[in-house]
C-alpha cells in the first residue's frame, strides 16, 4: 500500500529529518511504499484562488512541482504531514502545498488515513496549537481517518530529539498507519508444490505397480521350481 509523506522543513538534517527517517523505516518494515515530497525543496507556487481549476479548463494556472504530487495524493492510502513549528503553525512551505489541494478537492475526500508529526523547541504545547487546529479542521473536512499525532516538544536540535521517545513514536506510527502487509503466496511456488505432489503421487502408483509385478514374477518362478 502507498503512503505519501509531505515534509515542510528546509533543513535536510534537522529535527524533523530524524522523525521522517524513523517513520519511513517503520512503514517499510510493515511492507508499505513511501512516497516522500519535501515541500521546502520543491517549486510550488501559492494558490491565488483564481478558480481556473474549477472552470471549464479544469487545470491549475501554475505548472510546477505540484504536478508530480497531485496524482500521488489522489492514489495514496495514507497521507502524513511532517513539519517543524517556527511561529505557531506549520511552515509556509508545507502550507503552500496544502493550499494547492484546492485544485483536486473533489478527488481526495474519504478513504484515506492520515497522521501529523510536529517538532518544536517550546516546552509547552502552546506554539503547536495553531498547527493542530489547522490539521484537525482540514482532515475533518476531507473525512480522513486520523491514526495518530506525534508532537515532539523540547526538540530544537537533532540531538534533543534523539534523546527522547519521539523517534520510536515515529517508527511505530510508520508500522501501524496501514497495518502490516500479509505476504502474498507466490503463484509459482504453489504451482511447483502442486506439481511435486502430483509427481510423488505418480511415483507412488508406479512403485506399487512395479512391486506387484515383481511379486507376480516371484510366484511364477517359485511354481517353475516346484515343477522341476
Amino acid at each position: 500500500m502507498k503512503i505519501l509523506l509531505i515534509t515542510g522543513s528546509p533543513h535536510k538534517n534537522g529535527t524533523t529529518e530524524v522523525l521522517a527517517a524513523e517513520f519511513i523505516r517503520g512503514a517499510h518494515q510493515s511492507g508499505h511504499d513511501v512516497i516522500r515530497f519535501d515541500a521546502a525543496h520543491k517549486d510550488v507556487h501559492p494558490c491565488i484562488a483564481c478558480e481556473r481549476c474549477h472552470s471549464a479548463v479544469s487545470a491549475c494556472t501554475f505548472r510546477d512541482d505540484f504536478d508530480e504530487l497531485k496524482d500521488e495524493i489522489i492514489e495514496a492510502d495514507a497521507v502524513v504531514f511532517l513539519s517543524p513549528i517556527y511561529y505557531y503553525g506549520m511552515t509556509a512551505q508545507i502550507k503552500t502545498v496544502i493550499d494547492r489541494f484546492y485544485a483536486i478537492d473533489s478527488q481526495i475526500h474519504k478513504n484515506k488515513k492520515t497522521a501529523l508529526m510536529l517538532a518544536f523547541a517550546d516546552t509547552t504545547m502552546e506554539s503547536a496549537q495553531g498547527a493542530l487546529a489547522s490539521y484537525y479542521g482540514m482532515v475533518d473536512y476531507l473525512e480522513w481517518e486520523i491514526v495518530d499525532v506525534v508532537t515532539a516538544g523540547k526538540s530544537q536540535t537533532p540531538e534533543d530529539i534523539l534523546n527522547t521517545d519521539f523517534p520510536k513514536q515515529a517508527y511505530e506510527l510508520g508500522r501501524k498507519i496501514l497495518g502490516e502487509v500479509k505476504p502474498e503466496e507466490d503463484e509459482k511456488t504453489v504451482t511447483s508444490l502442486n506439481d511435486l505432489v502430483a509427481r510423488l503421487a505418480n511415483f507412488s502408483q508406479f512403485a506399487e505397480e512395479a512391486l506387484k509385478e515383481t511379486e507376480e514374477k516371484d510366484v511364477f518362478l517359485d511354481s517353475a521350481d516346484f515343477l522341476e
